[in-house]
């Protein structure tokens, strides 16, 4: 740790903002990628398990096991979100497109994946006032269960195609694709997967999918 004393569990780059994101147990650091230099301090109330930045839409998310934290580039919050069914998994989109209402997908303990989306332009009536003085209009958050392919914790999410489709996977490595579009590739039949691809030897499917 650049800081003497702190154990840092978590982290996440955004080359495009110069900045470093770090969590400990109660706390997340904000750092300046060239220099090094300690920027911010964000208090929070349980460990942080999950962090990423939306580069294109300029916000943060946060995931403790039961709260969802969004912040702007600043570290102030636009809305925060209570859950019952714990976040296992996270993904902001990586595309290069604005959206006036930006989505993220949480993958959840219970199987389930659910697509969120901040309302840039929606502004509830709570405000916060910050240390300065100045305050804060917390953004909506839109919530829409997505699916549930799993009866086990989603354990990995990836946003794909521009916002268009989501591919998850569970612990026992099984691997669901998600999509609002129509589809226009046939999926390959499991006849294609009886040879290994390095030596061509027969894989026994019912035991393994990796050559020995």
């Amino acid at each position: 740790s650049s800081i003497p004393g702190i154990h840092f569990i978590n982290c996440a780059i955004s080359s495009h903002f110069s900045i470093v994101l770090a969590s400990s147990e109660d706390s997340v650091y904000m750092f300046d990628l060239t220099s090094g230099f300690l920027l911010r301090i964000l208090k929070v109330k349980s460990r942080i398990n999950l962090i990423k930045f939306c580069e294109t839409n300029d916000f943060i998310v946060l995931c403790e096991s039961n709260v969802i934290h969004v912040l702007d580039t600043h570290f102030s919050e636009y809305n925060s979100i209570e859950l019952d069914d714990p976040v296992t998994s996270l993904s902001v989109c990586d595309s290069v497109l604005w959206f006036q209402q930006p989505p993220f997908v949480t993958g959840h303990e219970s199987g389930k994946v659910i697509i969120w989306t901040l309302d840039m332009d929606s502004v509830e009536e709570e405000v916060e006032e910050n240390s300065d003085g100045s305050r804060i209009l917390k953004k909506k958050i839109n919530k829409k269960e997505l699916a549930k392919p799993f009866e086990v914790p989603v354990v990995a999410i990836e946003q794909i195609h521009d916002y268009t489709d989501v591919i998850c996977m569970n612990g026992d490595g099984e691997a669901v694709v998600i999509s609002n579009q129509s589809g226009h590739k046939r999926v390959l039949k499991l006849s294609q997967f009886e040879n290994c691809t390095s030596c061509g030897c027969k894989l026994d499917m019912s035991t393994s999918v990796i050559c020995s």
